[in-house]
């Protein structure tokens, strides 16, 4: 005769993960949607928003420009370990990296008609008028 013991025939309930739809969105969306919110509101990407002083005496000046790169950078490193990942909510994150980048791309390219010269990091901002 075989015993079973109850309480292994019972299983803990089901937990949802309400954080899980948070993991699905691309991080790099929220730096496209800074950068149009700045870039819309009229902000000079180029002028020094900090100004620490460095070990060696010289003034390091960081531009809300730098600040976004930065950023963005970070956010990039934890999007490439995010992809590592392979679950049904890690397709819809790469279709929606997707649709970040063509919105990067149509960004860009719309920027290039209006102001030529000035999608690169050495132009300032006044040097196309």
């Amino acid at each position: 005769m075989v015993m079973v013991d109850q309480d292994s025939e019972r299983r803990a309930p089901r937990r949802t993960n309400r954080g899980a739809w948070f993991t699905a969105i691309p991080l790099l969306a929220f730096i496209v949607i800074a950068y149009v919110a700045f870039a819309a509101s009229g902000a000079d990407f180029t002028l020094p928003r900090f100004e620490p002083a460095l070990p060696s005496g010289a003034t390091w000046y960081i531009s809300l420009g730098d600040m976004l790169v930065a950023t963005s950078l970070f956010l990039l490193f934890l999007e490439v370990l995010k992809s590592t990942r392979t679950s049904g909510k890690s397709v819809i994150d790469h279709s929606l990296s997707l649709v970040v980048f063509i919105a990067c791309l149509i960004l860009f390219l719309i920027g290039n008609l209006r102001r030529p010269r000035c999608f690169s990091s050495s132009c300032s901002s006044r040097s196309w008028m």
